[in-house]
């Protein structure tokens, strides 16, 4: 036969008889995370938005060319001096 143990997750409380803690800044918490959340999401909104306008416009294509210019120039500007 199989021994029964006892075992705790988080699911079961370790003392059954104990009422759950209630810290008295938990309302104060809890509305400065829904703060925060509600904050990211209209961060998000405004990226999306701003992200959409710059492909519409050609701008991050632009972007896009500069940068590849600039990196071959730096990779050519090593290549010239290496060899000195």
């Amino acid at each position: 036969m199989a021994k029964h143990s006892t075992y705790y997750t988080n699911m079961t409380p370790k003392y059954p008889t104990t009422p759950p803690r209630k810290y008295p800044n938990t309302d104060k918490t809890v509305e400065s995370i829904r703060s925060i959340a509600k904050s990211i999401i209209d961060a998000s909104y405004t990226m999306r938005d701003t992200v959409w306008t710059l492909s519409q416009s050609g701008a991050i294509d632009e972007i896009t060319q500069a940068i590849q210019e600039a990196i071959k120039k730096t990779y050519y500007f090593r290549m010239l001096f290496w060899y000195f």
